[in-house]
C-alpha cells in the first residue's frame, strides 16, 4: 500500500518543481523522481493538484508572452505578425489561402462545386 503521506509530500515537491520548470513535466518528473504516467495519475485523479499543474501552465504562458511582447517592442515582425493573426482577428487581422484553377484555355474553374472520386 502507498504511503498517503509520501504521496502528498511527491505532489508537492512535484508543483514546486513543475514552477521551477514552467510547467515542463518532462523536467520536473525527472527532478522529482517520478514517472509520468504517475503525474498524470494524479491530474485524473486529484482536483487540487490538477488546479495547482493548470495555474502552473497558465503562469508558463504569462510569461512567455511577457518575452514576446518584449521581442515586440524591439520590432520583431515575425511575432507582431503572429501576435495580430491570432489576437486581432477580430480586427480583420486573418490570413486566408485563396485557391484558383485555371484552364488552359485561361478561363477560371469554379472549386465550390468539385467532386472528387477515387477508384
Amino acid at each position: 500500500m502507498v504511503n498517503s503521506y509520501n504521496t502528498d509530500s511527491l505532489k508537492k515537491e512535484m508543483i514546486e518543481t513543475l514552477k521551477k520548470c514552467l510547467g515542463v513535466v518532462t523536467s520536473a518528473v525527472d527532478k522529482v523522481g517520478i514517472s509520468r504516467s504517475t503525474h498524470y495519475d494524479w491530474l485524473k485523479d486529484d482536483p487540487e493538484y490538477k488546479k495547482a499543474v493548470d495555474e502552473i501552465a497558465e503562469r508558463a504562458i504569462d510569461f512567455v508572452e511577457t518575452k514576446m511582447f518584449e521581442q515586440v517592442n524591439n520590432g520583431d515582425s515575425g511575432l507582431i505578425k503572429y501576435y495580430l493573426s491570432t489576437k486581432g482577428k477580430q480586427r480583420g487581422y486573418v490570413e486566408r489561402v485563396e485557391q484558383s484553377q485555371v484552364t488552359k484555355d485561361g478561363e477560371d474553374v469554379d472549386l465550390t462545386n468539385i467532386t472528387i472520386t477515387f477508384e
